[in-house]
């Protein structure tokens, strides 16, 4: 099932390129508060234009380092934007490759894994080139991961 997932993956990623012009649109460091592990977060989105109307190709880098469980996630998403004045609301699904590594005095383990990402949230369009948002993200496949993010576009 996984590896099938993977491939689906790959050719909506190949796709999506091969048939948009994608170009840079702009970046955003993010901070998050992650509800299963009780953790601060980092990440970083890649925005890049859109690939059909309203429709945005957005890479994502995110590491959570502190306690004993150390994550890594990279992934792409594919987000819906919907224009209300100077707020956009929008809402997507994507996919993340997921690297956990458990480490204390009693044991070390650690796992790579695929998930499934649903995410939503609000962006506050400050100025033309200036946007701050918030967003909630659930990851899942065997178990779920939800953190709350806070960032700015540039």
């Amino acid at each position: 099932m996984k590896k099938i997932f993977v491939v689906i993956l790959i050719i909506m990623v190949f796709v999506t390129v091969a048939n948009a012009e994608l170009k840079f649109n702009g970046w955003a460091p993010k901070v998050g508060y992650n509800f299963d592990s009780e953790d601060i977060s980092l990440g970083a989105d890649i925005n890049f234009n859109t690939i059909a109307e309203d429709i945005y190709f957005i890479p994502q880098v995110e590491v959570d380092f502190l306690g004993d469980l150390k994550k890594f996630a990279a992934g792409v998403s594919f987000q819906y934007f919907v224009n209300i004045k100077k707020v956009d609301a929008f809402f997507g699904t994507g996919a993340d490759i997921l690297y956990l590594d458990y480490s204390n005095d009693f044991a070390d383990a650690n796992d790579t894994s695929l998930k499934l990402h649903f995410l939503g949230g609000f962006q506050f369009n400050i100025t033309k080139d200036f946007h701050m948002f918030t967003q909630l993200k659930t990851r899942f496949i065997d178990d779920s991961d939800t953190t709350l993010w806070f960032g700015v576009y540039f």
